[in-house]
């Protein structure tokens, strides 16, 4: 069962949260604490897999709560969630550790984010919203990195990178820039183009992480082109020894 401790003081949007998790992803255990003390203590109990966390606590700060926890438990997922969404409070968020920032009137996103998490984990959202492992099945997903070009038709601007952890259902784009120009929900174009794969579709942009440096796209409709030239990909590289790659 996939872990998540709620940091957060405010009553209203515990329960908010509660109810936005439950109603999404049923079988997810959720844990609810209300200052720094409560969580360190839960989780030396029993690690959490993902935390969302307030910034703004009693005594202890959300982000310096974020950094001590990462410096004990680094693979722990933390989801900054703010009302206070600014520049400084988001570069705040990279330097202390966070690995997603959200503003609390998004939480939209906040499920998208859940759901592409809980997908690299091997586990789905089910027709009720609860958590099910996924089948894992040969031509399903590949690290191969292959160079990639978007383009945004809502800010008209465009990025290049290599991809990764390329699916029938999406991908990873990491970046080299310092400032993303997209932004999550950006519908884009890309072309991925190597020697041996080459292909070209739509997507939407379900998350940025806080550096700007990593993207997830979530594919369209693909073109029978397009899908097939991706299927021979996974099904040539799934599998492929780790010296070829």
């Amino acid at each position: 069962m996939f872990r998540i401790m709620l940091i957060e003081d405010n009553p209203n949007f515990t329960k908010v949260m509660e109810d936005m998790l439950e109603s999404q992803f049923s079988s997810i255990h959720l844990m609810k604490v209300g200052n720094w003390l409560d969580a360190l203590r839960q989780i030396a109990s029993g690690p959490p897999d993902l935390i969302f966390m307030d910034i703004r606590l009693p005594t202890l700060s959300g982000l310096e709560l974020t950094q001590k926890i990462k410096a004990d438990y680094p693979d722990i997922i933390i989801v900054i969630l703010t009302a206070y969404d600014s520049p400084e409070y988001r570069e705040a968020a990279i330097r202390y550790k966070a690995d997603y920032f959200f503003s609390k009137d998004e939480m939209g996103k906040v499920v998208n984010l859940l759901k592409s998490i809980l997908s690299e984990k091997g586990l789905r959202a089910d027709g009720d919203g609860g958590v099910q492992p996924i089948e894992r099945r040969a031509s399903t997903r590949t690290d191969v990195q292959v160079p990639i070009n978007m383009n945004s038709s809502n800010t008209l601007s465009a990025i290049s990178g290599m991809t990764r952890d390329i699916s029938l259902g999406g991908m990873k784009v990491n970046t080299k820039i310092s400032a993303m120009p997209f932004q999550t929900s950006d519908e884009v174009t890309f072309l991925v183009n190597q020697d041996y794969f080459k292909f070209q579709g739509q997507g939407e942009i379900l998350w940025i992480s806080p550096t700007g440096s990593t993207v997830g796209i979530k594919f369209a409709q693909l073109e029978e082109e397009a899908r097939r030239s991706l299927n021979e990909f996974l099904h040539l590289f799934v599998h492929a020894p780790t010296s070829n790659r």
